[in-house]
């Protein structure tokens, strides 16, 4: 899922589930809507809030046929040990190609009294990642490095977990901050899962049955030498996508984000090979 620092929930595609309509690519992605509320874990040193509470929605629609387009709001309200509350409001827009070669991007945070957007496109290719900014202005970016996008890093981290492997490296770029940023990404992925999770969304029909693996992602800013990450994600996440049980940890306090609501959309007939391997 798109950035909780995280960013979109994904998963290989093979055949097609087509029971009452086709609903989701069978052992790929499901689209769908998540709601996830938001809590204060927990809070150290001067500078912890003494509250924080908040909500995200994430959505993703698509397949591997016409690609994935994704939305994800977050707003967090967190009150200081002294101060008012202060609220921030971010809601990211995006859609990466059926074979992840370009995703365009749009993200908006609103802070108190300030705003700031960034838009724009992105490509891969043997070069590496070219960015083009249309907002806050006109610029090209070649970064000369390569980089996944969301949807095809968490496909990643899916296909890895399915594999056995307990670790998963990658460079990730999402739009976030300059729209010049390219994070590098460690996520430990942990022992498989199948008993059913204890929140009422996740009886949910489309979770039922579906493995999941409790996941740590870290997020490191490039080229530093203090290789202390920037924030960490952890989190449960299902085979089809569908992700639960958050803590976002932004070290001096953490959230945790409890599923409260998830919708599945009709999924659309989509023959294509798996694209997790591309380039």
């Amino acid at each position: 899922m798109a950035s909780f620092g995280w960013s979109a929930a994904a998963a290989s595609f093979a055949a097609l589930l087509t029971a009452g309509g086709a609903r989701a690519e069978v052992g790929g992605l499901l689209s769908h809507r998540a709601v996830y509320e938001l809590s204060l874990k927990a809070a150290e040193g001067a500078h912890a809030p003494a509250a924080a509470r908040g909500l995200i929605v994430f959505d993703i629609q698509g397949s591997s046929c016409e690609g994935w387009t994704t939305t994800f709001r977050q707003i967090t309200d967190v009150t200081p040990s002294e101060g008012e509350t202060r609220r921030s409001d971010m809601t990211s827009n995006a859609f990466e190609e059926p074979d992840f070669s370009a995703m365009r991007f749009r993200v908006e945070t609103r802070e108190a009294q300030t705003s700031k957007l960034v838009q724009g496109a992105a490509s891969r290719s043997e070069g590496g990642l070219s960015i083009a900014l249309t907002r806050p202005m006109r610029q090209k970016v070649d970064l000369g490095e390569e980089a996944r996008f969301p949807t095809h890093q968490t496909l990643g981290v899916i296909e890895a977990a399915r594999a056995g492997r307990s670790t998963y490296e990658v460079r990730l770029f999402d739009g976030s901050d300059s729209g010049q940023k390219v994070y590098e990404t460690t996520t430990l992925i942990g022992p498989a899962r199948v008993d059913a999770a204890p929140e009422a969304a996740a009886q949910d029909e489309a979770l039922k049955g579906h493995v999941r693996w409790p996941v740590t992602m870290s997020y490191f800013e490039p080229g530093s030498a203090d290789r202390a990450p920037a924030y960490v994600l952890s989190y449960d996440l299902y085979d089809n996508g569908v992700s639960r049980n958050l803590t976002l940890d932004y070290g001096v306090f953490a959230l945790a984000g409890t599923l409260k609501e998830i919708k599945v959309y009709p999924g659309k007939a989509c023959e294509r090979p798996n694209a997790s391997d591309a380039r």
